[in-house]
């Protein structure tokens, strides 16, 4: 049986203040021995190479290279911290705002979970949307600037994967919702006249959705990337 042998590394940040608010990052790796004593001790430094930082990547990465999917129809973007899919305009979603049950007509959605936050954003038409397709806001509540939603305490996975978002959407869609995120509603209505009114309507009016002045490929870029 071959012998097993352990080489550990310390690698060690050094923040670097020069003034002015300014500072610099040196990152430098030593080796680690062990005195008589059995303890650590580390060796002599070195700057952090390129082919350190490689090594690093690939360990960071080895337990998730191994997870392979099929895309799914409905997924547009997926890597080890991101997802993106959409959920095209359906006739009613119910939800609850401040205790009150409404079932609205909604417009298309893109859904995108980015280490471990949830982002939501309208579009027109039901079709698949490309990198650009101009998106709206989502006209629902708890969504903040650039779609950000508050989500309550709800557990968003940091590594996604196309089984979580079913999961996800229910969670979004099933979660109270309180509050406008700053957002002005049309005609200073009350979120309870607002959605009351969307009851009454077969389609949600897209001529109504406010413009984000983002294209898709420019929310994804400004989220993750």
């Amino acid at each position: 049986m071959n012998a097993i042998t352990v080489e550990t590394t310390a690698i060690l940040f050094h923040e670097l203040h020069t003034g002015d608010y300014q500072s610099e990052l040196s990152v430098v790796t030593h080796p680690v021995a062990s005195d008589a004593k059995g303890l650590p001790v580390l060796g002599p430094g070195r700057v952090f190479s390129t082919a350190d930082k490689q090594r690093l990547v690939n360990a960071l990465n080895s337990e998730q290279s191994a997870k392979i999917e099929f895309l799914e129809a409905r997924c547009i973007v997926s890597n080890v911290e991101t997802m993106m899919w959409f959920r095209g305009r359906e006739e009613k979603t119910e939800i609850c705002v401040n205790g009150k049950y409404f079932k609205i007509a909604l417009p298309s959605l893109v859904f995108l979970v980015h280490q471990g936050k949830l982002y939501v954003a309208a579009y027109k038409g039901d079709k698949r949307p490309t990198p650009d397709t101009a998106l709206y806001d989502a006209p629902l509540p708890n969504l903040y600037s650039g779609g950000s939603w508050c989500d309550g305490g709800n557990k968003i996975p940091g590594f996604p994967s196309q089984a979580d978002c079913e999961r996800l959407e229910a969670m979004f869609f099933e979660s109270p919702f309180t509050h406008m995120g700053g957002r002005d509603l049309p005609k200073k209505m009350s979120m309870g006249e607002y959605y009351g009114e969307l009851e009454t309507k077969k389609r949600y009016p897209t001529s109504t959705l406010h413009n984000s002045g983002r294209t898709l490929w420019q929310w994804l870029e400004g989220i993750a990337l």
